[in-house]
C-alpha cells in the first residue's frame, strides 16, 4: 500500500483462499492505493476510499479465552467522553446479547462470551445514542462436532437391478436422537461430483455470507489456520443487508407479503377506469369453478387491493374474479402475479463445457431420452392430497337433484314448481330470488348469495340459464356471514361437469389461468423383487437411484430404506443430510460399486 507521496505504508499478502488482513492508521488529508502483484498476471492498482476527517473505527479480537473483545474508537469531539454506545449481537436474526457503555477518551470496549452466541455466523452491531449504526462486524463460531448421522449400505458392491438396503443412524453427543433427513444416491462422474456444501455448512456459514465460498467445509475442521481464515472471510462482508431504521422503529412496517399459513394468498387490484384511481371499499369475489364449491370474498383497501386466502388450491386452474355486480360498473381488475418480479442481481458465469466431457454428456442425454421414451408416464406422477370435498358453507338445508324431477325448460319454472325454499319476487319489474326463513315463516329481504359452480351470478343470469344443463341445487336458508359480508341465504347451482357450460359472463369479469401450490411429485424408483421384473427388456438408465426427501429416525435413532440399482455400472455415492429437533445439522456420504 502506498500513499499519495508514493511512500510504502504497509505490505500485505493473502493468508488462505486469496483473503488476508492487515492493520494501518490512515492520516487525514492523504490518499492511498493498493498495488497487487499476481504471479503470471498483470498487476492491479486499486484506489482506497477517501479518508474521512471524523468517524468511528470498530475492531474485534478473539482473546482465545472464550471471549470476543470489541473496541470502538471515535474522534468526534462531542462523543469523546460519556457518549453512550450500544452493542447488539444476534445470530440468524435472533438477539443473543446487548450491552450499553459510555466512551472514555473516545474509546469504549465490550467483552462478549462466546457461549452467549449461537453456532455459526453472528453479527455485532454498534449504535450511538440516536440508535444509528456506527460499526458492524461478523464473527464465526464453528459448531462442535456433536451431531453424528451415518448411513451404511448392506454391501460394498452390487449387481445391476440388485436391492440395496441402507441402515441410517442418528446420534447427538453419542446418544441416539430422532432426526429428519433426506437421502440422494447417484452415479459419480466428472459432471456429478460429491457436494462441497452440505446442510451443516449452509446453515452455519453459507446462508449468512454473500457470494460463493471456496471450500466451505475447511472452516469446520480442526486445522490451525481455520480460525484465522474464517475471521478474514467475515471481514470481507462489510455492511450487511439489514436496514436498521426498520428494527428501531416504534411501529413495525406492514408486510410486503403476508405469511401464507393456511393456503395460497391471491392478490388483486381494482381501479376505476374513468378516474384511474383505486376502488376503495368495493366488494370483490374470487371463485374456482368446479364440482367443489370454492368461493372467497374480500373488501378492497384504500389502495384498491383485495386479498383472497385460498385453501386447497393445487396446480394450474382457472379462477374467476369479479366485483359486486350492484356496484359501479366502471372498474378494472388486475390479478397479481403469483411469481416474484424481482430477480437476483448476481451475474451468472458463462456456460462452458470442456471437450473432454463430450462423451459423458452424450451418455447422460441418451439415458434421459430413453427414460422419457419408455417410462415417461412414471416420471410425471403426482401425489394427490386428500382434500375436504365439502362446500365452504358446510351443510345445506335442502338439496335438489334436478334429474329426479320433471325437467322444465326455464329456471323460473323449476323454482316455482318444486323449490319452495327459493321464492321469486318482482322488484322494479324484474324477478329476484329470495330465500325462505322457515323459522319465521317468511322470505328473507336481504340479498342472497347465488352461485353457479362456485361463481357468484346475478338474478338475471341464473334465471336466463338453461336448467337442463344444471345437475343440482343446494339451498342454505340461514343467514351466512363471512368477514364483513352478510348474505341472506345461499342458492348454489351446479352443472354436471362443474365447467359452467355456455354460461355468458359479465364483460367486467376476469377469467385467468392461475398457478397454485405445486403437487408433490412421486419419485420414480422401479422395484425388481422378482426374476420376471429383473428380466424386463426395457432398459433402466437411471443415474439418480433414489431421492427421499423425508426419512425419520425413531427414538432409538434408527431407520431403514431400500432401493434398487439400475442398469448403469460404476461408482455411486449416497448423500445423507438432516437436522434434529433442536436444530443440530449433520451429513454423511457413503459409496458403493455396481458391476455386471
Amino acid at each position: 500500500m502506498i500513499d499519495n507521496n508514493n511512500d510504502t505504508v504497509v505490505s500485505f499478502q493473502p493468508f488462505r483462499f486469496g483473503m488476508g488482513s492487515f492493520l494501518f492508521t490512515p492520516s487525514s488529508g492523504k490518499s492511498y492505493k493498493a498495488l497487487v502483484s499476481i504471479e503470471g498476471a498483470a498487476s492491479i492498482t486499486v484506489d482506497l476510499p477517501v479518508v474521512a476527517p471524523t468517524g468511528y473505527v470498530m475492531r474485534t479480537e478473539d482473546d482465545n479465552d472464550g471471549t470476543y473483545k470489541v473496541t470502538l474508537t471515535t474522534n468526534h469531539l462531542d462523543r469523546l467522553h460519556g457518549a453512550e454506545i450500544i452493542l447488539l449481537a444476534h445470530t440468524r436474526q435472533q438477539s443473543k446479547y446487548t450491552e450499553r457503555k459510555k466512551t472514555t477518551n473516545g474509546t469504549v470496549t465490550f467483552s462478549i462470551k462466546k457461549d452467549l452466541l449461537a453456532d455459526g455466523v453472528s453479527q455485532l452491531t454498534l449504535f450511538n445514542r440516536e440508535l444509528q449504526p456506527v460499526g458492524e462486524r461478523l464473527v464465526f463460531r464453528a459448531p462442535k462436532q456433536e451431531a453424528m448421522f451415518s448411513a451404511s449400505p448392506d454391501a460394498g458392491s452390487y449387481k445391476t437391478r440388485d436391492a440395496v438396503n441402507v441402515n441410517v443412524t442418528t446420534a447427538l453427543k453419542g446418544k441416539p436422537v430422532p432426526a429428519n433427513l433426506s437421502l440422494a444416491v447417484y452415479q459419480l462422474d466428472p459432471l456429478s461430483m460429491a457436494p462441497s456444501m452440505d446442510i451443516k455448512t449452509y446453515v452455519y456459514l453459507n446462508s449468512d455470507i454473500r457470494g460463493a465460498i471456496e471450500s466451505p467445509e475447511f472452516y469446520f475442521t480442526n486445522d490451525p489456520d481455520a480460525k484465522v481464515a474464517a475471521d478474514n472471510l467475515m471481514m470481507t462482508q462489510g455492511w450487511r443487508r439489514f436496514t436498521w431504521n426498520q428494527p428501531t422503529r416504534k411501529t413495525p412496517l406492514p408486510y410486503d407479503y403476508a405469511p401464507e399459513f393456511d393456503g395460497h394468498i391471491v392478490g388483486a387490484t381494482v381501479t376505476y377506469t374513468s378516474r384511474q384511481v383505486p376502488a376503495e371499499g368495493l366488494k370483490t369475489y374470487l371463485s374456482v369453478p368446479g364440482n367443489k364449491t370454492q368461493f372467497y370474498a374480500s373488501m378492497t383497501d384504500e389502495n384498491g387491493k383485495a386479498y383472497f386466502d385460498i385453501r386447497d388450491y393445487y396446480g394450474r386452474n382457472e379462477i374467476v374474479v369479479q366485483a359486486d355486480p350492484l356496484a359501479d360498473t366502471n372498474y378494472r381488475i388486475d390479478i397479481a402475479d403469483p411469481f416474484s418480479e424481482r430477480y437476483s442481481v448476481k451475474p451468472f458465469r458463462q456456460f462452458s463445457v470442456d471437450e473432454s466431457s463430450r462423451a459423458i454428456i452424450r451418455n447422460h442425454s441418451v439415458s434421459m431420452q430413453a427414460l422419457n421414451a419408455y417410462t415417461g408416464d412414471s416420471l410425471t406422477r403426482f401425489d394427490i392430497p386428500r382434500l375436504d370435498s365439502s362446500p365452504f358453507y358446510g351443510r345445506f338445508t335442502k338439496r335438489y337433484l334436478l334429474d329426479d324431477y320433471v325437467r322444465f325448460t326455464t329456471m323460473e319454472e323449476v323454482l316455482r314448481e318444486y323449490v319452495p325454499e327459493v321464492g321469486l319476487k318482482r322488484t322494479a319489474g324484474q324477478p329476484r330470488l329470495r330465500i325462505a326463513d322457515w323459522n319465521q315463516l317468511k322470505y328473507l329481504e336481504g340479498e342472497p348469495l347465488i352461485l353457479f359452480d362456485g361463481v357468484p351470478v346475478t338474478h338475471k343470469q341464473i334465471l336466463a340459464y338453461d336448467p337442463l344443463k344444471v345437475r343440482k341445487l343446494e339451498v342454505v336458508t340461514n343467514r351466512y356471514i363471512t368477514g364483513k359480508f352478510v348474505f341472506d341465504g345461499i342458492a348454489s347451482f351446479n352443472s354436471y361437469a362443474g365447467d359452467m357450460p355456455d354460461f355468458v359472463f359479465d364483460p367486467r369479469t376476469v377469467l385467468a389461468d392461475y398457478e397454485g401450490l405445486q403437487l408433490e411429485r412421486e419419485f420414480y424408483a422401479p422395484a425388481y423383487d422378482t426374476e420376471a421384473q429383473k428380466a424386463n427388456r426395457i432398459g433402466d438408465f437411471r443415474d439418480l437411484l433414489i431421492w427421499q426427501p423425508e426419512i425419520r429416525t425413531d427414538a432409538s435413532g434408527k431407520a431403514n430404506t431400500r432401493f434398487y440399482t439400475s442398469d448403469k455400472k460404476g461408482k455411486f455415492i449416497g448423500v445423507l443430510q438432516g437436522i434434529d429437533a433442536n436444530g443440530n445439522a449433520a451429513s454423511h456420504v457413503f459409496s458403493f460399486e455396481v458391476t455386471k
